[in-house]
C-alpha cells in the first residue's frame, strides 16, 4: 500500500454508525503509533544525498526545534480528552482509538498507559494491558460517558512525568481530542524540554472539523478523522446535504494571520495548509 511522507497509509472511508468501521477508519487508518513506529527506527543511518544539508546545519526558520534521533519503538502514553464536547461520534471514535492502541501495544510488546482527562481535577491514569487490572480499566472507560470541561495542563504534566521514568524514556505521546482547548506557555515549555532531552514525539488524532490553535501548537503531527460525523447518530449522518468538511486546515486557509509562529510550522513552505 502507498504511504505518505509520514508513513501513514491513507484513511479508508467507513459506513455510518458501525463500530467496527469506526475502529477501521477512525483508529486504524488514521492511527499514527501503529504505523509510524513499525520498523521505522533502525540502527542504520540513512544515506545523505547531495541535496540534503549536513546534520549540523541550523534548522530552517519556523521549523520545530531539533530532536535527538530515536531508533527503538517505545511505550505509548495515550492522553484521551473526555470533555463534554467529545460526546457522541467523537466519543465513539476515541474509544475505538483506545482499543487499537492497546492492540498495537500488545502486538508489539510495548507498554501502554491511558491518561483520561476532562476539567480541572478530572483526570484518571491507568495502565492498559490484557491482565485483569488492565482489562478492568478498559471496561471502566468503555462504560463511562464523556462530560465536563478541558484542562490540558494536568495530563501533560502526568505524561511528561511518566516519560522521565526508567523504561518510559522513549515513549510516544498520543493525544485524542477535538482540539477544543488552549495551551498555556508553561505547558508548551514543558513539552519542548522533553522533546529536546528525551526525543519525545507528540502526535494528535483530531476528531473534529478543524485544527485549533491549541492542537497546532501542541502536536508534531496531526491525523484527521475526516468523516467522524458518520459514526454518530445515523439520522444526522444520513441527512440530506450531509457532507464532511473539505479540509481540517480552515484556520490556516482563511485566517493565516491568526496563527502563532509555533502553529504556523504546520503550513507548507508556500504558505498553504498541509
Amino acid at each position: 500500500r502507498k504511504r505518505n511522507a509520514t508513513g501513514v497509509p491513507p484513511a479508508r472511508r467507513a459506513s455510518a454508525g458501525h463500530s467496527r468501521n469506526a475502529t477501521s477508519s477512525g483508529a486504524h487508518a488514521a492511527f499514527p503509533i501503529a504505523h509510524t513506529q513499525s520498523g521505522q527506527r533502525t540502527s542504520r543511518r540513512p544515506s545523505r544525498s547531495a541535496s540534503q544539508p549536513p546534520s549540523h546545519a541550523p534548522p530552517a526558520a519556523g521549523s520545530a526545534p531539533p530532536r535527538p534521533e530515536r531508533r527503538e519503538r517505545g511505550p505509548i502514553v495515550l492522553c484521551l480528552d473526555t470533555s463534554g464536547s467529545m460526546r457522541g461520534a467523537p466519543e465513539t471514535i476515541a474509544k475505538a482509538v483506545v482499543l487499537e492502541t492497546l492492540a498495537t501495544a500488545q502486538r508489539e510488546r510495548r507498554g501502554c498507559v491511558l491518561i483520561a482527562f476532562g476539567g480541572e481535577g478530572e483526570i484518571v491514569e491507568r495502565a492498559l494491558g490484557t491482565d485483569a487490572g488492565g482489562l478492568d480499566a478498559l471496561l471502566d472507560l468503555m462504560g463511562q460517558g464523556f462530560d465536563g470541561g478541558t484542562d490540558l495542563q494536568s495530563p501533560v504534566e502526568r505524561a511528561v512525568a511518566r516519560v522521565h521514568e526508567a523504561g518510559w524514556r522513549s515513549a510516544d505521546m498520543l493525544l485524542v481530542s477535538d482540539g477544543e482547548f488552549g495551551c498555556m506557555p508553561s505547558t508548551l515549555e514543558l513539552l519542548d524540554a522533553a522533546r529536546e532531552r528525551l526525543g519525545l514525539r507528540v502526535q494528535g488524532v483530531l476528531v473534529g472539523d478543524r485544527e485549533t490553535m491549541g492542537l497546532l501548537e501542541l502536536c508534531d503531527d496531526i491525523f484527521w478523522v475526516r468523516d467522524w460525523r458518520r459514526h454518530g447518530d445515523e439520522a444526522d449522518a444520513a441527512a440530506p446535504g450531509f457532507s464532511p468538511v473539505h479540509s481540517k486546515s480552515l484556520t490556516a486557509m482563511y485566517f493565516p494571520g491568526a496563527l502563532s509562529p509555533r502553529a504556523a510550522r504546520h503550513l507548507r513552505p508556500d504558505g498553504g495548509a498541509r
